[in-house]
C-alpha cells in the first residue's frame, strides 16, 4: 500500500476517540483516502469532494478534518488560484505566510487574491503517513474522450489535425472561458483535409459557435483574440455533461474562518502585520446593548458585569451556531461577520429569542440589544494578532447599527434587496419594512436602512 495504513488507522481510531467526534464523518474520510490513496501525490483533499462523495454536509466533515490536523493526521493548505486558468499559483501551510499578489506563470499575469474567491483549504495526509511529495496538476488537462485539445495565450494561436469517424452533434468549448460551440458531423465521408478556424472572442464566445462537418480528416486552427489563456476542447454531445457540469466547490479561506472549530484550534493563524487581503464579499454584524450605564447604576458594577457577560454568552452561542465568526467586542458591542446575509439575520433573530427568555426567567433587569447588517467588500487584516476587517463596509455597518433603537435590527439596502433576506422575513409573517433615509457619519449621502421591530416579529 502506498500510504502507511497502520498508521493512518491509528490516528482515525485517536480522531474518533473525541467525545464530540462524528463518526459517520470520519469514517467518510478514511473510506475516501483508502479508495483514493493513488492518486493522493497528484491532488490535495478537497473537502467538498470527500463531503458530496459520502453525502455528508460540508459543515459536520470540515471540523473533523481540522481536529486530524491538531492529531497529526493531516496538515492544512491554503491555496492561491489563478483567477483566469483556476490553478494552483501558490500554497501555504500557515495564513502569516499568504500574500496578498500572486503570480501565475501559464497565464503571466500578476494579480491580487480575493480571501473568499481565489483562497481555498485543501487538506493533505501527514509526510509521516504518506510520504510522497505533492504534484500539482494543471487544472486544464487534455480529456480522454476529447478528438482536439488546444491552449493559446492571448493574440496567439494552436493547431491540430485528427479525425472523425462518427456522424452526430459535437460540441467544442473552453473549460476557462465558458465559451460552447456546436459541431454537427453529417453521413456523408470526405477525403479531403477539411481545414477549419475557430477564434476566442470576448464575452464567453467563440467564433464560429455553429460548424457543419463531414466525416473525415480535420484540421483545426485555434485563435485567442480575447483572453490570458483559452483554450479548445471537442467532445461527442454524450460526453458533455460530464465535461462541463461545474467542479465540486471548493472551501473558501472566508468559509473556513467561520467554523468555530477553526478559531478554537488555529486562532494564532493570522497574516502578517503588513499583509492584508481583499475579501469580494462579506456580511458585517454589530450589536450593542441598549441603556448599559444604566444598568451599572441600577445593578452596581459586579450584578451589571455578570449580567454583560451573560449577553455576551448568548449572542456567542447564536452567532456561532448560525455559521458566523466572532471577530471582537468593543465595550458592550460585538462585531461578526456571516458568509451570507440570511445566517446574520438568523442569527440576530435566534438572539433576541434567547434574550426573551432570559429576561422572563433569570435576569436581574431586562437586556434589549441594537443591531445593524451590511454586507460588501472588505479587506482581511491582522490587528494585534487576530484576524479583522477594515473598510468602508465595516464603518457603514457600525453606523447603521448606531440607527437602531431597543430590540431593533436595521438592514442596509443592499441586504434588504437580498431575496434570502425576504424569504426569513416572510417566515416571520413580515412582508415590508419601514425605510428611512438618514445621514450616517463619515458616509456621503443619505442612505435607505430598513428597520425591522421585533415586536412586529413571530418569535
Amino acid at each position: 500500500m502506498i500510504i502507511n495504513t497502520e498508521l493512518f488507522a491509528e490516528k482515525i481510531a485517536q480522531m474518533s476517540s473525541r467525545p464530540q467526534a462524528n463518526h459517520a464523518a470520519i469514517a467518510c474520510i478514511q473510506k475516501w483516502i483508502l479508495e483514493f490513496a493513488e492518486q493522493l501525490n497528484c491532488q490535495r483533499i478537497e473537502p467538498a469532494a470527500v463531503a458530496e462523495y459520502g453525502n455528508i454536509p460540508l459543515e459536520i466533515l470540515v471540523p473533523e478534518f481540522l481536529y486530524g490536523v491538531r492529531l497529526g493526521t493531516f496538515d492544512l493548505h491554503w491555496d492561491i488560484h489563478c483567477p483566469h486558468c483556476k490553478g494552483t499559483t501558490n500554497s501555504y501551510i500557515d495564513l502569516s505566510m499568504a500574500s496578498r499578489t500572486s503570480f501565475c506563470e501559464m497565464c503571466k499575469i500578476d494579480y491580487k487574491g480575493d480571501f473568499s474567491d481565489h483562497v481555498s483549504i485543501t487538506f493533505s495526509l501527514s509526510q509521516a503517513i504518506d510520504e510522497r511529495e505533492f504534484v500539482a496538476s494543471c487544472p486544464i488537462t487534455h480529456t480522454e474522450t476529447s478528438l482536439v485539445n488546444l491552449f493559446a495565450n492571448q493574440a496567439q494561436s494552436d493547431e491540430g489535425e485528427f479525425t472523425i469517424t462518427e456522424s452526430g452533434t459535437y460540441y467544442y468549448y473552453c473549460p476557462l472561458t465558458d465559451s460552447v460551440g456546436e459541431l454537427t458531423v453529417t453521413e456523408e465521408e470526405t477525403e479531403v483535409l477539411q481545414k477549419v478556424q475557430i477564434s476566442q472572442q470576448a464575452e464567453h464566445q467563440f467564433s464560429p459557435n455553429k460548424l457543419v462537418l463531414k466525416k473525415g480528416q480535420v484540421k483545426l486552427l485555434f485563435t485567442n483574440h480575447a483572453y490570458p489563456l483559452a483554450g479548445i476542447h471537442l467532445e461527442k454531445a454524450e460526453h458533455m455533461p460530464e465535461v462541463i457540469s461545474p467542479p465540486t466547490p471548493r472551501l473558501s479561506g472566508l468559509h473556513l474562518i467561520h467554523y468555530p472549530e477553526f478559531k478554537k484550534l488555529f486562532g494564532q493563524q493570522v497574516l502578517s502585520e503588513r499583509e492584508q487581503l481583499s475579501i469580494s464579499t462579506v456580511t458585517t454584524v454589530f450589536t450593542d446593548i441598549t441603556g448599559s450605564t444604566q444598568l451599572y447604576e441600577e445593578l452596581g458594577d459586579i450584578q451589571a458585569y455578570n449580567a454583560v457577560r451573560d449577553h455576551f454568552d448568548i449572542l456567542f452561542n447564536t452567532i456561532q451556531e448560525n455559521g458566523g465568526f466572532i471577530l471582537k467586542t468593543i465595550g458592550d458591542a460585538v462585531m461578526a461577520s456571516f458568509k451570507n446575509n440570511e445566517d446574520a439575520l438568523n442569527a440576530l433573530l435566534a438572539a433576541i429569542r434567547a434574550f426573551k427568555a432570559y429576561n422572563t426567567d433569570s435576569a436581574p433587569k431586562p437586556i434589549y440589544i441594537k443591531s445593524g447588517i451590511h454586507c460588501g467588500s472588505a479587506i482581511l487584516v491582522n490587528l494585534n494578532n487576530q484576524l479583522d476587517y477594515f473598510g468602508s463596509t465595516i464603518n457603514k455597518a457600525a453606523r447603521i447599527q448606531n440607527v437602531a433603537e431597543a430590540n431593533e435590527i436595521c438592514l442596509s439596502e443592499q441586504v434588504y434587496e437580498d431575496k434570502q433576506i425576504k424569504e426569513v422575513l416572510s417566515q416571520q409573517c413580515v412582508t415590508t419594512l419601514p425605510t428611512k433615509q438618514v445621514n450616517l457619519k463619515g458616509i456621503a449621502g443619505e442612505q435607505n436602512v430598513y428597520t425591522l421591530r421585533i415586536a412586529e416579529c413571530h418569535l
